[in-house]
């Protein structure tokens, strides 16, 4: 069809639906003349841009944050020609009551709703740029899901999703770095959700703090040695055991298994006794962990009878000549970077020997991919993705939350400094049930507009049913 001077002036130009179904009719090239309505452009909240000057009055973005999502932000003002969708009671969207998931623009069939782009380029892709949380951890935890289950009380649900991407949650909850923080969306309306104190909430609620210790695999017959019992050694091990059915060894050299999260972290932030717990863990998984073990040649890993060999060794100030491994000009291990297998085959390394400097959630998601890597390069199909906890295939129900955009970050209680000195006490004390609460009703909700279903016109389902027939 002809590109009328509306369409010119619509960001959502080639995008919009209808002018697909101007080309499924087939209109013949016609000037449309438009008369801007001359309405102001809503742009006060730093999300979602309103320009009723192109809106339809479909109701679609109404229907869907009403009926399906229960927020009852948006719905329709006045009435007759002065008729226009915006902010419930005629306020504007941060008054509304709006949570900004987006949901409403998903729906948009024009340009009347669009985000507000801020970079968005450095995302590999749409919902990578939109669920900015879960695509800054680099193992991908699925954080609105979690923080919904807490909203629900349901923490043994919550702790479950953050295990289908680790096997140390409760250690997570406390030294995390939390990446997923500083990419929170809502930073840009005020402050980031407190993702790292919400994990510790659920955490400290959950009867199941730690995953279904059991093999979910047929053991097979491959021994595969982790020399390194830091998080990357360990998470390598625990997949491999579970997920591979492989018989895993651990090498530490020094009296106790943990490695930078035993000589590195203060007692006051990682308490020993969980630590412990969880490496305990493991063992009862079927994870054998040999202690005051240093390993000095891989050659005679491979003579005992292992099948492979993941280096997890840390920081190490020199690569041990007897491993007869390639090194780059930082003195680093070189791996291939998709396999993390060195120029010896059948020897994988990753973690800070590979990198130098990783933080912990980091050396958990190379601990993963070695895995996955290793189990494809003794026949397994190297998968190692769980679901831990329930997946609805319903639209969640957010319900309405007053004053959403106004509700503050809460503050994590501390311990009194004058109760800290002189010993190792823990300094945070954690959310009480009203700040946990609080806090999880704070989450955007950034990943609900990819369960609306994209709204199929007419003219696509004739499309497909045209297709099929001319089969």
């Amino acid at each position: 069809m002809a590109v009328t001077e509306r369409c010119v002036t619509c960001p959502k130009n080639g995008r919009c639906e209808l002018q697909k179904v101007v080309d499924f009719v087939g209109f013949d090239e016609m000037p449309f003349t438009y008369t801007p309505k001359k309405l102001p452009i809503e742009r006060e909240n730093p999300f979602i841009a309103r320009d009723n000057n192109l809106c339809i009055l479909c109701g679609r973005c109404v229907r869907v944050c009403q009926e399906i999502l229960g927020i009852e932000a948006i719905s329709f003002n006045l009435r007759g020609a002065q008729t226009y969708v915006g902010g419930a009671f005629g306020k504007s969207l941060i008054e509304s009551g709006c949570t900004f998931c987006g949901s409403c623009v998903e729906v948009c069939p024009v340009g009347a709703l669009m985000d507000i782009g801020d970079e968005w380029s450095r995302w590999p892709d749409r919902k990578a740029a939109s669920i900015r949380c879960k695509y800054a951890c680099p193992v991908n935890v699925d954080v609105p899901r979690f923080i919904r289950f807490i909203r629900e009380a349901k923490y043994d649900e919550a702790v479950a999703v953050i295990h289908e991407k680790m096997p140390f949650v409760d250690i997570c909850s406390l030294v995390c770095e939390h990446p997923c923080e500083d990419a929170c969306r809502r930073g840009k309306l005020d402050q980031p959700v407190a993702i790292r104190a919400l994990e510790r909430f659920a955490v400290e609620r959950s009867r199941k703090v730690r995953p279904v210790q059991y093999s979910e695999t047929l053991a097979s017959d491959k021994k595969v040695a982790v020399v390194g019992s830091g998080p990357a050694g360990l998470t390598a091990a625990y997949y491999l055991t579970k997920k591979g059915g492989h018989a895993v060894t651990v090498f530490e050299r020094l009296d106790r298994a943990g490695g930078m999260l035993r000589a590195s972290i203060p007692e006051y932030i990682l308490a020993s006794d969980i630590l412990d717990r969880e490496i305990k863990s493991l063992q009862e998984l079927g994870i054998a962990i040999r202690t005051q073990a240093k390993v000095e040649s891989t050659e005679k890993l491979f003579e005992e009878g292992y099948d492979a060999v993941f280096l997890a060794i840390g920081s190490t100030p020199e690569i041990p000549h007897e491993f007869k491994l390639a090194a780059n000009e930082k003195s680093l291990i070189q791996v291939d970077s998709e396999t993390l297998m060195t120029t010896r085959r059948g020897v994988f390394a990753g973690g800070n020997v590979v990198t130098r400097k990783q933080s912990f959630i980091e050396a958990i998601a190379a601990g993963r991919k070695a895995a996955a890597s290793i189990d494809r390069y003794l026949g397994g199909a190297g998968d190692i993705c769980e679901t831990l906890a329930p997946v609805s295939e319903a639209i969640p129900k957010v319900g309405r939350i007053d004053n959403f955009a106004r509700r503050q970050r809460q503050e994590m209680p501390w311990r009194a400094p004058a109760k800290v000195v002189g010993n190792f006490t823990r300094i945070e004390l954690g959310f009480s049930d009203e700040l946990g609460h609080e806090e999880a009703k704070r989450c955007m909700g950034c990943d609900l507009r990819f369960a609306v279903s994209r709204m199929v016109t007419w003219h696509e389902e004739r499309l497909v049913q045209s297709a099929w027939q001319s089969k």
